[in-house]
């Protein structure tokens, strides 16, 4: 998910977007077309012609033999905002359960909504949390999906910056 308002979250049509933090040297934004007819087509022909010509290079620009393995980073040490959606029992002090298990993990609530339900029904609680780790968001999560107040496993999907 990228917020709305945001250059990646305003990309529209035949366009496609790519942001890149490179740390000390900033944010950097490209954004062209990627999808259509013409667009594909062009492409297409393009390639076509390289190959007539004997244009054909490593497939990343760079050749195989030269690439070196990477370790991943811990898991959960990256970060991002989070999407959370609880499904819950419309008793007091739910809402309390949830935020007490979100900050025992340092995870901070950016906003929430809590919708009306039909009676006897369960009623969603959204949030959007502020930056936090993966890990973090994980930690809590078990903790609330253990409580008997929570009816459905929660959802969660990180939000990209834009």
């Amino acid at each position: 998910m990228v917020r709305a308002g945001t250059p990646l979250g305003d990309v529209d049509g035949v366009f496609n977007a790519v942001a890149a933090d490179t740390g000390a040297a900033g944010q950097f934004f490209f954004e062209g077309r990627g999808a259509g007819e013409a667009p594909t087509a062009g492409a297409v022909i393009a390639d076509l012609v390289d190959i007539a010509r004997g244009n054909i290079g490593p497939v990343f620009g760079i050749p195989e033999q030269s690439l070196v393995p990477l370790s991943p980073a811990p898991r959960g040490s990256a970060s991002s905002a989070f999407y959370l959606r609880f499904q819950v029992l419309d008793v007091p002090g739910v809402l309390a359960e949830i935020a007490g298990h979100l900050a025992k993990w340092r995870v901070s609530i950016e906003s929430m909504i809590q919708r009306g339900r039909a009676p006897g029904e369960a009623v969603a609680i959204v949030m959007i949390t502020h930056e936090t780790t993966h890990a973090a968001v994980e930690c809590a999560l078990k903790t609330i999906a253990a409580s008997d107040k929570i009816v459905a496993p929660p959802c969660v999907i990180p939000m990209e910056a834009g």
